[in-house]
């Protein structure tokens, strides 16, 4: 699976200012950093020895699949902050969604809009849509109460 990796800027740790999270290794370590842990506390949380874990912080080792979420809990933030796709390590891509009812969002799927649409769309957007289709029924209806 590709992620798209938004180049965030880590300011903190000795790593020095500028330096970008492009990597899932870099977002754990600067986690890791941010909640004051060692390598070896969070290997213990994982069950690893801490070599295996700082192998997966600093890339020579790849990380399965499966382990994404296993990590994510031990270093309490998102899957979706490891794979880059939000800043926010507490953050996840269906939180911005959440600012919509269940409804409405069952509605915006039936018009086939993406998680990713969902979590892009305003609620100013999501107003000009409804009064869109709203303005459409009703020329539809006055249209039809014309022909009768």
């Amino acid at each position: 699976m590709t992620t798209n990796l938004d180049m965030t800027t880590y300011n903190e740790g000795n790593r020095g200012s500028g330096y970008k999270l492009s990597t899932i290794g870099d977002r754990m370590r600067a986690r890791r950093e941010q909640k004051g842990w060692t390598q070896k506390k969070v290997a213990e949380r994982l069950n690893l020895l801490p070599t295996a874990y700082a192998n997966y912080e600093n890339g020579s080792r790849g990380i399965r699949a499966d382990m994404v979420k296993d990590i994510a809990t031990a270093l309490e933030c998102t899957t979706n902050y490891l794979l880059g796709e939000v800043n926010d390590p507490e953050e996840s891509v269906y939180d911005e969604v959440s600012k919509f009812t269940n409804a409405e969002i069952q509605f915006l799927r039936s018009m086939r809009f993406t998680d990713e649409e969902l979590s892009r769309l305003t609620r100013e957007e999501f107003i000009q849509i409804q009064n869109f289709i709203d303005y459409q029924v009703k020329k539809h209806l006055l249209k039809e109460m014309e022909q009768k």
